[in-house]
């Protein structure tokens, strides 16, 4: 299962509004605000059902479907990271998981 749902997330990627573009995440008091330079939106942080971390990104899951993806290259330092991670917990309640 894991096999087909990454081939067919492969097929319906180009389809996505922000597929291969480079968007800018704010997270804020509120929430999370971003995207690219003609697509923006907003989430509040009681809308974020789950986190997921792998040694490579921290996924910020707003539903079964749909997550926020950060690289961890994206972040300087490992401090910036757990940092990061920390804001994002504070506001959710949520422990990662992964």
């Amino acid at each position: 299962r894991p096999q087909i749902n990454g081939f067919v997330a492969a097929l319906i990627y180009k389809r996505h509004a922000i597929a291969d573009r480079e968007i800018t995440l704010d997270l804020t008091a509120e929430g999370i605000e971003g995207g690219a330079t003609d697509v923006y939106s907003r989430i509040g942080w009681g809308a974020v059902s789950g986190l997921i971390e792998t040694p490579t990104h921290l996924f910020v899951r707003i539903s079964r479907r749909e997550a926020l993806t950060i690289p961890r290259r994206a972040v300087p330092n490992e401090d910036e990271y757990r940092n990061l991670r920390g804001f994002i917990r504070a506001r959710t309640g949520l422990s990662t998981t992964g």
